[in-house]
């Protein structure tokens, strides 16, 4: 959640199976766009597995209850999130280019047991920081 990296020093970064397992997934993406270079790129992939163990409830992007704002839709929620201007808390540099809903992913518990999941997959964009805002 720390990255140990400087702003701006990134091409390309991927985080697969990674956002519903960190505490905030928010921070997660906000760290994602801070350290990508612009025009660099970045490969989301999540099967919105969420756990309280790992993060908090409120956190989980989409919610837990069919009564939010998205009806539980993670999904929706992140593309809201990487659609700058869409969501209040939208990021500004980041933006959704493309999205494919149900991507097959297995990962292995052990020599066992594994897990299949259809895995929303998401590949998005930094853009240039307008001057303007800065």
């Amino acid at each position: 959640m720390a990255l140990p990296l400087p702003p701006g020093c990134v091409k390309f970064a991927s985080a697969l199976n990674l956002l519903d397992c960190v505490p905030s997934p928010l921070a997660l993406l906000k760290n994602i766009e801070i350290v990508l270079a612009d025009d660099g790129t970045a490969l989301i992939g999540s099967p919105y597995d969420w756990s309280s163990g790992a993060s908090p409830m409120e956190h989980w992007i989409g919610g837990h209850s069919p009564r939010s704002d998205f009806q539980g839709s993670s999904e929706r929620l992140l593309e809201a999130l990487l659609t700058p201007g869409a969501h209040p808390q939208s990021l500004d540099q980041l933006s959704l280019v493309n999205a494919a809903a149900d991507v097959p992913w297995q990962t292995r518990l052990h020599a066992r047991s594994l897990t299949h999941y259809r895995t929303h997959l998401l590949a998005l964009k930094k853009s240039p920081a307008d001057p303007a805002i800065s």
